[in-house]
């Protein structure tokens, strides 16, 4: 898809020796720099991640951290594994000068590991320690799309109990979105890998294809019995009331946006329809939680996790964002805006303001606070707590 997007710095890499290709697209630079995720994938494309590295902008400020936004893809097809560290050594010496100057700092993305952005900063030529790391954003991502679901449904008058729902991509976002929603209550209809997808009218059974996905991982579609084989294309289009789109770029399109039936679509994937698609569907009375406002958990707790804990992070979330999110549903409906415009207006409006350079001072003071570790991990709660999504 054709996207009129300019960014700052565009890459195509080849990685001649292999015959595959990289990208790396950096939106904007704030404060001199740019983060974004490395997705490893087997067919990436330029378009995308233009389109994602936008979205990683505009996430960055809708979550209240200054950074620009970038995206990195590197592609590993069939065949190749064998291979996979020297590639991605390679894909790190030639965008080395960015990684070392702190431009474009690489995160972990769709099939991206730790392992995995390890050899992309050796390749680069930077000694960079992971093992603190928690690599758990996308629990951090399912819980804002889970949030904001909920709060779609209040604003339905829909029990989550009596409610059912379907996920397109049943990867990392999508297993801890599960898990939420059947501890909630709610049912599973159908879901999907790139190896197929499965149905089942009367409840796909959560902890089964948990269980098969550690087995087989993105294979557990072909094990799981209990339900039939649909086209991956119907997944979003089964008569539901939550249809979740987590997988890939422009899953709801021009060609079957008229065909979805789910009144409430939270967007775990970045990009997963265009502007023009989502006033359709408002237009259609449905809610569209926008992917940057739906899965900005995943930014928000990867940038605050080593000042506060998870637990605290979910407190912040549960506190300051849902109820955020709870008004920006009501505010659309009542000034006809699709909540990306809401969250694009409120950007803008912040992106000018000058609070957000006296944050920063206070992060910088806080961070060199002679106090022990616990309580100074409860002056940064108690910092963002009152900071965040407000």
């Amino acid at each position: 898809m054709k996207v009129e997007i300019k960014p700052l710095i565009t890459k195509t890499l080849e990685i001649n020796k292999h015959d595959v290709k990289g990208y790396l697209v950096i939106d904007k630079l704030i404060n001199g720099g740019s983060f974004g995720g490395v997705r490893i994938i087997q067919d990436p494309y330029l378009e995308e991640m233009i389109a994602a590295a936008r979205t990683m902008t505009h996430k960055f400020a809708f979550a209240g951290f200054k950074s620009g936004g970038a995206k990195a893809a590197v592609q590993i097809p069939p065949g190749c594994e064998n291979k996979r560290a020297e590639i991605l050594r390679e894909f790190g010496k030639q965008i080395s000068e960015l990684i070392q100057t702190g431009i474009f700092s690489p995160g972990i993305d769709m099939g991206c590991t730790l392992e995995d952005l390890q050899h992309i900063f050796e390749g680069a030529g930077v000694k960079k320690d992971l093992s603190s790391w928690k690599n758990i954003s996308h629990i951090y991502t399912a819980w804002t799309v889970y949030l904001s679901t909920l709060a779609a449904l209040k604003s339905l008058k829909i029990d989550i109990n009596k409610s059912t729902y379907v996920i397109e991509g049943f990867g990392n976002v999508g297993s801890e979105y599960a898990k939420l929603m059947r501890d909630a209550g709610a049912r599973l209809i159908a879901t999907s890998t790139r190896f197929g997808a499965i149905f089942n009218e009367k409840g796909i059974d959560v902890n089964e294809i948990l269980g098969l996905k550690t087995k087989y991982r993105n294979k557990f579609i072909l094990h799981y019995e209990k339900g039939k084989r649909i086209p991956l294309k119907k997944v979003l289009e089964s008569n539901v009331d939550i249809a979740v789109p987590c997988a890939r770029a422009w899953t709801i399109n021009e060609d079957n946006y008229h065909k979805i039936k789910a009144q409430i679509i939270p967007c775990a994937a970045n990009v997963a329809m265009d502007a023009e698609i989502e006033r359709k569907l408002y237009n259609k009375g449905k809610i569209v939680i926008t992917d940057f406002v739906a899965n900005c958990g995943g930014v928000y707790g990867s940038m605050v996790e080593r000042q506060i804990s998870r637990e605290q992070i979910w407190s912040v979330l549960k506190k300051n964002y849902y109820p955020k999110i709870e008004k920006m549903i009501e505010d659309s409906k009542k000034n006809n805006e699709t909540i990306a415009e809401l969250a694009l207006k409120e950007i803008e409006a912040s992106t000018n303001s000058q609070r957000k350079v006296k944050k920063q001072s206070v992060i910088s003071h806080l961070k060199k606070i002679p106090f022990s570790e616990p309580i100074k991990n409860y002056f940064f709660y108690l910092y963002y707590r009152k900071r965040h999504f407000l």
